[in-house]
């Protein structure tokens, strides 16, 4: 086998290996953290009404996070569901739905604003949904917003998704241990797209997809 068989053997190994870590982070991780934070809620408690909310949403979360985690195993090993139509999937849906899905681990309102006609392929629509799920759920474990606006707009050769919150905000400078960040890059970049992150302390943070109708 050849040096640039062994590099390109090497490569799609390691582009599998991110994607793997992207899904698992954006899907069961998330699933699994709200879990732990609906338990800790409930163990303090005061009233058994407030009690068995928590125990109800940290059921959900984990029904959630036990089909997430069976869906990755199945595209694992290739025992995928039938093929979806190989046309274009209008994207507003796509993104209520996954809007819907994240789990609510704070009181902030979540408004989503969707341009309708955008269409695009079933993988494009899968990452921007994933994407979106990240940065929705980190405003609502970290931003302390009361207020979070999910937005796809529709430009004239390009349409943007953009999420907004009006929480405390951070320096984007500063290097973080966790993954979800870098994820969503990731994702922007398999997509063709750009991501801008705008935020400072006090003043929201706001992410912005940029992506060509054309990619």
């Amino acid at each position: 086998m050849t040096a640039l068989a062994d590099d390109t053997i090497v490569s799609a190994v390691h582009q599998e290996r991110l994607r793997v870590a992207r899904d698992l982070h954006d899907l069961v991780l998330q699933d699994l953290t709200a879990v732990l934070l609906q338990l800790r809620a409930a163990s303090r408690s005061p009233c058994t009404d407030g009690l068995t909310g928590y125990l109800g949403q940290a059921t959900s979360a984990a029904e959630q996070g036990l089909a997430s985690a069976r869906k990755l195993l199945r595209e694992l090993r290739c025992e995928r569901p039938a093929a979806r139509n190989d046309g274009r999937l209008a994207l507003a849906p796509v993104l209520r739905e996954a809007a819907g899905c994240v789990p609510r681990s704070s009181a902030a309102a979540v408004l989503c604003e969707f341009s309708e006609g955008i269409e695009q392929p079933p993988f494009v629509c899968d990452q921007l949904a994933l994407l979106m799920r990240e940065a929705l759920s980190n405003a609502l474990r970290h931003a302390q917003a009361r207020e979070i606006v999910c937005e796809l707009l529709l430009q004239r050769d390009a349409f943007e998704l953009r999420i907004s919150d009006d929480g405390q905000g951070f320096l984007t400078g500063r290097r973080s241990g966790g993954y979800g960040l870098r994820g969503m890059r990731e994702r922007a970049a398999l997509l063709g797209g750009t991501l801008a992150v705008h935020s400072a302390p006090g003043c929201g943070t706001t992410i912005r997809l940029h992506l060509p109708l054309a990619s």
